[in-house]
């Protein structure tokens, strides 16, 4: 036996485009790691009879039903009066969740204005859902068959309260009810290959009768979620069987799972030699290096970074020799090579990785069209370079580039380069 749930996101500003809807995602994650399945999503606008329909719909369907948004201060916020109509049921206003209002302005040090009032009117019977991060507290209620909850849809309050006051709520449910399914989730992340090619890759595998397999393209990664439903003991079993058969067929282009980013997962492999990373970027222009500080932590294997657009900058920054310029240009693999030599050489740094090309839209030649990039990977006293031919605009040929001289350096450092 399981658990259904649905989410419900309502908002003109979602319907439009105006707003991306990231609440329905992380509910969908938080939901399923506490072992409820979303069967559907549904995006309404601001009309009631929309948002009526839609929980109805919802509510004949799932035992839960998620509620973001319409909750807040203005007219177009009407997501409890639907809830309350649906119900059959008037508003009420809760005198704690008006007491939080106020104390949410005085903390702000604001003025509230009469019509904050709203948001504490509940249909009658409502549980509220405290918000210790907003003015507009959220409530929970029966709908027909379902338990519903009802939380604003800024993002940082929606977070936080789905953590403290719905998945606890959901877990009771789901306790209560008997269910015996588990799920579970690993997503296994790949680079190299292209999503068509991977799933060729993979063709006959035997997957444990746990595991379903779903792919997904992040530019320039693919990344391969394992959907794991079944006894909570044989989860764990068959996400590892299903993992290692992956990276039997694909090898070193399985780079990480889960959490792991290209960039966390060659800090980890600097870590552990105890070794600093310095870069010499031309067309990515500090791309590169501002990808691998994002990763928290960096510092202890991030070193510095070179950015060197101009002839004069490589020759100055890098030690690039003006002759090697001069006979190959600065989009060549003698140039690049000599890039990246420069920047260990320069930082003290046992490695070093450099990138030059031409991003476009412009600067393209028949010899060396736009997309054209080499780069190249200084390892203590070795240098290893590609040349690369990549398509489409100047944002992916920027990121493809810098992925590229991330997998080369990983690939030595993991003694595969070939």
């Amino acid at each position: 036996m399981r658990i259904d749930a649905e989410i419900v996101a309502t908002g003109d500003e979602l319907m439009t485009g105006a707003v991306q809807d990231t609440n329905s995602s992380l509910v969908c994650r938080r939901l399923r790691e506490t072992g409820v399945r979303v069967r559907r999503v549904t995006i309404v606008g601001d009309p009631q009879p929309d948002i009526e329909m839609a929980l109805r719909e919802a509510a004949a369907r799932a035992r839960v039903v998620v509620v973001s948004g319409g909750l807040g201060p203005t007219e177009d916020d009407r997501t409890a009066a639907a809830a309350a109509n649906l119900a059959g049921v008037p508003l009420e206003r809760n005198d704690r969740a008006l007491e939080h209002i106020r104390e949410m302005f005085r903390r702000f040090g604001r003025d509230m204005t009469p019509n904050n009032a709203k948001q504490a009117d509940f249909p009658r019977g409502a549980e509220m859902l405290d918000n210790p991060v907003g003015t507009a507290p959220g409530f929970a209620m029966d709908l027909g068959g379902a338990r519903a909850f009802f939380m604003p849809g800024v993002p940082r309050e929606l977070t936080k309260m789905l953590e403290e006051q719905v998945l606890p709520r959901v877990s009771k449910i789901r306790e209560a009810s008997g269910a015996t399914t588990a799920l579970a989730t690993r997503v296994v992340k790949t680079y190299g290959f292209g999503e068509s090619r991977v799933e060729t890759e993979l063709a006959g595998i035997d997957w444990p009768k746990e595991i379903s397999v779903g792919y997904r393209a992040k530019f320039p990664e693919i990344h391969l979620r394992l959907y794991a439903e079944g006894a909570a003991d044989a989860l764990p079993v068959a996400l590892a069987k299903a993992e290692a058969a992956i990276r039997q067929r694909l090898g070193v282009r399985v780079f990480g799972v889960d959490e792991d980013s290209f960039a966390s997962v060659l800090g980890g492999l600097l870590v552990a030699r105890g070794w600093r990373i310095a870069l010499a970027e031309s067309c990515t222009g500090g791309l590169l290096g501002s990808i691998l500080t994002e990763v928290s932590g960096s510092s202890n294997w991030f070193d510095r970074g070179f950015v060197t657009y101009s002839n004069d900058a490589k020759r100055a920054m890098l030690g690039v020799a003006e002759a090697t310029l001069a006979a190959n240009g600065a989009v060549s693999e003698p140039t690049v090579r000599e890039m990246a030599a420069g920047a260990r050489d320069r930082s003290g740094c046992p490695i070093a990785l450099a990138i030059t090309g031409i991003a476009g839209p412009t600067g393209g030649t028949p010899e060396k069209p736009v997309g054209t990039v080499f780069i190249a990977c200084a390892m203590e006293s070795q240098v290893e370079s590609r040349a690369l031919k990549l398509v489409g605009d100047r944002e992916r040929v920027r990121l493809g580039a810098a992925f590229a001289a991330m997998d080369l350096a990983r690939r030595m450092l993991l003694g595969a380069a070939g």
